[in-house]
């Protein structure tokens, strides 16, 4: 499809350099440009540029990854299987045609609730935009092969190139795009909270990636490349956790304010929130992040379901009682599920409740504590079985109570990261702690 004079062509026709007039300076503060005092974007081929797989923001759901783990090396794949399972999921057809022409989209197509949906929409409106106005701001690219680049920043710009070429907008082939010699974490966080907020998991992700550039070298610190922990298509949190234990991984003296600029959250109270969601289950951090939910929608989404594993009411309120804080339960009265936490700092560990499910499945709540006065309490999910019982998903706790038909049968093999609440307290640092 050529240009009509309702479309603008985004790059110049004969492939020179396009001048861009400090588009990056209110974002990454003023950088080397030439005498003109002008940047340059040079128009890349789309099919020469891979993502960043580091990339905080998953601009591709991690159902489509899985389905296309290699998306990059045929987008036009990744985009058909995108649209298709859009379409199955929203229940209805999804015109591409219509979208890029900027109608056939309406407020709750666009605020569905379902984030594959909405991802799909979203990308769609981008496009659309870009036809109409042409591309405002390049992307950032870094030179990795003679004839390859990786994405700094634009990923979802690039994206929206590859559908717009993919429905016969051929003038859309290559893309303005910004040379830098190597990717820049500072930058890439810059620009990614200018222009759309991270939250939830990519703002984990971004935090976890900027306290490694600070550490590293510190000591000798060293850590694993992307490509150790993560095969294409599967979870990328193992990656992002090796800075999940702030004891160890620190944010080195007087890095904190670079670390709030950066990311644009509000405090350190809050960083250690978001640290903490770097030790969640794969499953939750999955749905967390395809879902976008928020900190809080996470922290809501956990409680209601380990309290469901227990029998609770999901509502259940806390309160203060006594100078200390009770969950008061509100199901049968044959069940002890009350549970009450007792201030001590006597041991790292402390059973403060044994509690019986109706199906009569023995869990322990326990609570964490610290020395020094420093109170960190918590929710803990765990198999009463000896001295020292081992720790358990969420979900083979509700697999220990489905199985009331056969008590006999084996329980499901620990594993490391078990589900940690804290309801209540500002301080989430110890959430979801990885415990030996």
């Amino acid at each position: 499809m050529s240009y009509s004079d309702d479309k603008v062509n985004p790059i110049i026709d004969n492939d020179e350099e396009l001048p861009v007039e400090d588009v990056d300076e209110a974002l990454y503060g003023k950088e080397d440009v030439p005498d003109s005092g002008r940047m340059l974007a040079k128009p890349i081929a789309i099919q020469a540029i891979r993502s960043d797989l580091r990339q905080p923001r998953r601009v591709v759901p991690s159902e489509i990854r899985a389905l296309v783990p290699d998306y990059w090396e045929d987008p036009e794949i990744m985009l058909n299987h995108w649209h298709q399972l859009a379409e199955q999921r929203h229940g209805k057809p999804i015109s591409i045609h219509e979208g890029l022409m900027g109608y056939g989209v309406g407020e709750d197509d666009a605020r569905t609730e379902d984030g594959l949906v909405r991802g799909f929409y979203d990308l769609m409106a981008l496009a659309a935009s870009i036809r109409a106005d042409g591309l405002n701001n390049p992307i950032t690219v870094v030179k990795h092969k003679i004839k390859e680049f990786i994405i700094e920043t634009g990923e979802r710009r690039w994206l929206a190139y590859h559908l717009l070429t993919t429905h016969s907008y051929s003038d859309f082939a290559k893309i303005p795009a910004r040379i830098v010699d190597e990717i820049d974490l500072w930058r890439q966080a810059g620009e990614n909270a200018n222009r759309q907020d991270l939250i939830g998991i990519d703002l984990a992700r971004q935090l976890a990636l900027l306290i490694m550039d600070l550490r590293v070298g510190i000591g000798g610190q060293t850590y694993y490349d992307f490509d150790f922990f993560v095969k294409f298509g599967e979870c990328d949190r193992a990656f992002y956790a090796q800075v999940a234990n702030g004891n160890i991984h620190g944010i080195p003296r007087g890095q904190g304010q670079k670390i709030l600029n950066a990311t644009g959250i509000a405090s350190m109270d809050s960083v250690r929130k978001y640290r903490a969601l770097l030790s969640l289950s794969d499953e939750v951090w999955q749905m967390a992040d395809d879902n976008n939910w928020t900190e809080g929608d996470i922290r809501r989404e956990v409680k209601a379901a380990i309290l469901a594993a227990i029998g609770k009411p999901t509502a259940a309120p806390i309160v203060e009682e006594d100078g200390a804080n009770a969950l008061i339960d509100e199901a049968d009265d044959n069940v002890e599920t009350t549970i009450t936490w007792v201030n001590t700092d006597e041991s790292n560990f402390q059973i403060d409740d044994r509690v019986k499910t109706p199906q009569g499945i023995g869990i322990i709540l326990k609570r964490l504590s610290r020395s020094k006065g420093n109170d960190h309490r918590g929710l803990y999910i765990q198999l009463d079985g000896g001295s020292y019982p081992a720790m358990y998903h969420i979900s083979d706790v509700e697999m220990m109570i489905s199985q009331v038909a056969a008590p006999d049968a084996p329980a499901p093999a620990p594993v490391d990261d078990a589900l940690v609440l804290i309801d209540g307290y500002p301080d989430l640092e110890e959430l979801f702690k990885i415990l030996a």
